[in-house]
């Protein structure tokens, strides 16, 4: 269960201590991103907040397997309604040399190397839910928890809130009507609109063009992301009732120990 101070009572989070729904056939997906569109949007922590929830809700609905494309290093390009933008998970100069990771490079490392186990092996994917939504029904908060090859749960809190940071508490609900929590050392992995942040180009507008045959807005400047990650990582000691931090616009991902029932 989940719960948003201080109504203690009306969020909760659940994660039942059972497997999702198997698919009769393998399913995966080897090629996808936000949009068919390159857009400014992909430079900004949006894309690495809706990575996290592509990839985790994908998992929970039955998927085998997730590829991520873009890791090749691309240019800048107009996309939607000439918004530059780049598939890639970096910016890069001419050469394609890497100036700087963006968000969903960041957030890649959040679902390869902490969610889930670097060494590989099966893991389990279980349901998991919040109840915080705003006025309109949708949700806030979303989750994803795996059971790692190495006997360590791990769940990924995504808070879509792009103003609000939200406090929640987590419980695990077995099929004896049980519930328990994250028990001892804890690792929490923070990445959000506090460590990342996109400033895009500027430009400048003309009512004429300085010279025959030249556009009438100028770019003046590139993107670039400051502050620029990295991940943050704490360690802390948890029982049943402890509250973890999700900050605005933000992927968390907490792993641990499972007990006190």
């Amino acid at each position: 269960m989940l719960y948003d101070e201080p109504e203690l009572v009306s969020h909760i989070m659940q994660v039942w201590h059972e497997d999702g729904v198997p698919a009769d056939m393998p399913m995966f997906i080897t090629e996808g991103n936000l949009s068919s569109g390159a857009s400014e949007t992909y430079q900004d922590v949006f894309a690495g907040v809706w990575l996290a929830d592509y990839i985790g809700s994908f998992l929970n609905s039955g998927g085998n397997g997730v590829y991520f494309f873009h890791y090749l290093p691309l240019q800048m390009e107009p996309g939607c309604n000439g918004s530059p933008g780049t598939f890639g998970m970096f910016t890069i100069d001419a050469n394609y040399q890497i100036q700087q990771p963006l968000a969903q490079f960041f957030v890649a490392q959040l679902i390869n190397l902490e969610w889930t186990q670097p060494a590989g092996g099966e893991h389990q994917v279980f349901a998991a839910k919040s109840d915080l939504e705003d006025d309109a029904g949708h949700e806030l908060v979303t989750a994803y928890a795996v059971k790692r090859p190495d006997g360590k749960w791990a769940v990924m809190a995504v808070n879509r809130d792009q103003q609000n940071a939200h406090r929640v508490r987590i419980a695990f609900e077995a099929t004896t009507d049980k519930s328990s929590g994250f028990a001892g050392p804890v690792e929490v992995s923070t990445f959000g609109s506090v460590q990342y942040q996109w400033h895009p180009a500027q430009t400048r507008f003309m009512a004429h063009a300085e010279n025959a045959a030249q556009p009438t807005i100028v770019t003046t400047t590139r993107g670039s992301a400051d502050p620029d990650g990295p991940i943050v990582h704490t360690k802390l000691t948890a029982e049943k009732g402890t509250m973890y931090d999700l900050p605005a616009a933000s992927v968390v991902v907490i792993r641990g120990a499972v007990g006190g029932k």
